[in-house]
């Protein structure tokens, strides 16, 4: 009986070191032929997402990271996972190209949650290779596939989230990760998100980093409508890393992501056949934005393409070519809004052309109290202007302005009420010719001055004027007086005062 019972954990030592390889557990999902209870996932595969882990939690106790392995079929979690403090893999383990490991979500609540904890806490989520689906309920949820509700603080640990290989092929009802709630100060929380994440930024790094590499939104065969955000996270800071990503015929009825007080870095991007629908493709708040080495074509919809407020922008070595078509003419948009932001457009080609020229021309590059630099760039458009400022800096070098206008031929035009400044090399040299109110504001300003000028020279001719009369006046007064003091008078007896020749003294006697 005691050799028995020696070759049975000699047999159980032997399988824990097969699942503990490298200090990893491994563990097998099979939607078709696994079984969900506390030891599934060695001997015989899990059945489902909430199986898997809540056989990890039950026999391995989140010892080491978790690494699933899911067979060829569609999955979802019965009920949302809290994966909080967790390092889990999920891999589709696949024979064939043509096969498919698909997540779907069935609930009205997130797939996965990752709390707030009291302590610091690491949790780390790896896709690879894996298929994400519209979830098959039809009510609006803005929580998120995966829903993020931090702490408020750097220090409250790190959250690592990575999509390699991943599609979402048709689109979404629902956004694929909402982080919630917004940053406080570590020092007073009394200050407003915005100060507070300017104040403790400077010293140190989001706490939650998202990457997308390699992955594909949306399918060349047909359309698809993302309704709902890719990442959503206006009021906390992530780092959010997009490469090698490829967006094939995607119908971005809301932004894509709008992401606040972050570091955000887009390369080697692909859209092509995209359509933006009255929302812009991306909304970048108080952030450091760098896009680079990437094509964008499709077209815009009575929307921008990007928004930039309050943030640094590096787009470089890139290409972004948009057809135009408006709802309503009541209002137009432009691909690069930027606003209140630091920018440098580099190496790149933009254009901006449809069928019908803009009502209310915003430009291809709108900028309110921005700082821009152009360098190298080629800008054309048969619709719009090519710049629309208001009261922003641009520098210029080496730049093409193309534009085949059917009733207006400019390149620039400007705010009447704000400046707006021009510098560089040739390529502005011709901006009084082919611009619009860029110099009104400075000949506003000179004509102020010189009424200005004038107003002051009037006032200061009728100011001396009245000092000059303010003392002959006084001067007259004294010549008077004196006038008077040099006569003498004598009393009589009515009590009349009868004068007599000055300098004549009077006889005593008489």
């Amino acid at each position: 009986m005691k050799i028995k019972y020696l070759i049975i954990l000699i047999i159980n030592l032997i399988f824990l070191n097969s699942i503990v390889n490298s200090q990893t557990t491994q563990l097998t999902v099979s939607t078709s032929t696994g079984i969900d209870n506390y030891q599934c996932g060695v001997y015989q595969p899990c059945k489902t997402i909430d199986g898997a882990l809540n056989s990890y939690k039950y026999s391995y106790g989140e010892s080491y990271p978790l690494v699933l392995n899911f067979l060829v079929g569609s999955y979802s979690t019965l009920t949302s996972q809290n994966v909080t403090a967790l390092n889990v893999t999920f891999n589709a383990a696949l024979q064939y190209s043509y096969e498919m490991v698909s997540f779907v979500s069935n609930l009205s609540t997130p797939m996965f949650n990752i709390y707030q904890t009291s302590s610091p806490a690491n949790t780390n989520l790896y896709f690879n290779g894996i298929q994400i689906v519209n979830p098959t309920y039809t009510g609006i949820r803005t929580d998120g596939l995966i829903h993020i509700d931090p702490f408020g603080y750097y220090e409250a640990g790190q959250v690592n989230i990575e999509f390699n290989q991943v599609s979402i092929p048709y689109g979404l009802v629902a956004d694929l990760i909402y982080v919630d709630g917004q940053y406080v100060d570590m020092d007073d929380a009394n200050n407003g998100w915005s100060d507070s994440l300017a104040i403790d930024a400077a010293t140190s790094t989001p706490s939650i980093s998202i990457s997308f590499f390699n992955s594909q939104f949306g399918n060349d065969y047909y359309t698809s409508t993302f309704a709902n955000s890719l990442v959503y996270s206006l009021k906390y800071p992530i780092s959010l890393t997009v490469d090698s990503c490829n967006f094939t015929k995607v119908i971005a009825s809301e932004t894509l992501f709008p992401i606040g007080g972050s570091q955000i870095s887009f390369s080697n991007i692909q859209m092509s056949d995209i359509l933006v629908v009255s929302k812009p493709f991306f909304i970048f708040e108080n952030s450091q934005i760098t896009i680079r080495d990437s094509s964008f074509a499709g077209t815009l919809d009575s929307a921008q393409f990007l928004i930039s407020f309050g943030s640094f922008l590096d787009f470089r070595n890139n290409e972004a070519v948009f057809n135009y078509q408006a709802n309503s003419w009541n209002q137009d948009f432009p691909v690069l809004d930027i606003e209140k932001s630091f920018a440098t457009i580099s190496n790149s080609t933009i254009s901006l052309d449809g069928q019908q020229q803009q009502q209310t021309d915003q430009g291809i590059i709108y900028a309110v109290n921005s700082d821009i630099s152009l360098r190298l760039n080629l800008i054309s458009s048969n619709i719009s202007f090519i710049i629309n400022s208001d009261g922003s800096n641009f520098y210029g070098y080496l730049l093409t302005f193309q534009q085949t206008y059917t009733s207006q031929y400019s390149y620039l035009v400007c705010s009447k009420t704000h400046k707006s400044t021009f510098r560089g090399d040739e390529t502005f040299s011709y901006m009084p010719t082919f611009s619009k109110n860029c110099n009104y504001y400075e000949q506003y300003i000179n004509t102020v001055s010189a009424l200005n000028f004038v107003f002051v020279g009037v006032a200061f001719v009728l100011l001396c004027s009245g000092i000059v009369c303010c003392f002959r006046i006084c001067f007259e007064k004294r010549k008077l007086k004196k006038k008077v003091d040099t006569h003498t008078y004598t009393p009589v007896s009515n009590g009349e005062i009868t004068p007599i020749n000055p300098g004549v003294p009077i006889d005593s006697s008489s």
